[in-house]
């Protein structure tokens, strides 16, 4: 019965963390150029070029897990420029909590892209 019991659980728990950055990056051709969801905690600006030929604005989004609120790396994120300042306010700067003490998570959506520099999300523009 215990066996039967946890081979239910298991996907269960395989869905617990799906939505963190290191998911996608651990398999990323997998999802390359499709819409995915991340388990966003806070965004950083990045200051200075990051994407090669890139004009719009890039933010660190950092991850939470579901299970413990432990974290699950980051991506980096291109934004439109004109979007930029209401997404820094949409997904925080910092870690934000529940009432029951839980990072605040909020949903980031966005395509999942490649380029010279690696992988990355964009934001906006396929919506």
């Amino acid at each position: 019965m215990k066996k039967i019991a946890l081979l239910l659980l298991l996907p269960i728990l395989a869905l617990a963390d799906n939505r963190v950055a290191s998911h996608f990056l651990n398999d990323p051709e997998r999802y390359e150029d499709k819409k995915i969801t991340l388990s966003c905690a806070y965004v950083e600006r990045v200051s200075g070029p990051v994407r090669e030929g890139d004009f719009d604005v890039v933010f660190q989004a950092y991850t939470v897990g579901r299970k413990d609120d432990t974290g699950a790396g980051f991506i980096f994120v291109t934004v439109l420029p004109e979007d930029a300042s209401d997404f820094a306010r949409k997904y925080g700067a910092d870690l934000k909590f529940d009432s029951q003490a839980n990072v605040k998570i909020r949903p980031l959506s966005g395509i999942f892209r490649r380029d010279s520099e690696g992988w990355y999300l964009e934001y906006g523009k396929s919506e």
